[in-house]
């Protein structure tokens, strides 16, 4: 059995301390942008209650582009999907942003999320 490859230290302890039960990385989600067809891969996904909880781990985002490509994802779930991001702080700043943050940009969007040592109770 080969170990589990993560992509980043943040994933891999989210895995090991706050998610050991979920999936780490195991579907894929089709999405659009405008006229282009693209997949994305949830870090880690799980059905509670009937619905599908795709969870993304964000410790920052790079570009404004990177974070706009998940409004596409968010409009594309289905009606029994929901993603919900885990960040590493609500104090990180949002690319080219000196007072948006992370978190302000998710709570704009409609997005759930929790912070790094938070319990997600779906």
């Amino acid at each position: 059995m080969s170990e589990t490859k993560y992509r980043s230290e943040f994933e891999k302890r989210l895995h090991l301390n706050t998610f050991p039960d979920w999936d780490y990385e195991s579907c894929k989600i089709t999405y659009t942008e405008p006229a282009t067809l693209r997949e994305y891969t949830p870090d880690f996904t799980r059905v509670i209650d009937g619905i599908t909880v795709h969870i993304e781990a964000k410790g920052r985002f790079r570009t404004l582009d990177e974070a706009r490509k998940y409004l596409y994802i968010r409009d594309g779930l289905s009606d029994n999907e929901k993603l919900v991001f885990v960040i590493g702080s609500k104090k990180t700043k949002m690319p080219r942003c000196k007072k948006l943050t992370i978190a302000s940009w998710l709570e704009k969007n409609g997005f759930e999320y929790i912070v790094e040592g938070e319990k997600y109770n779906g």
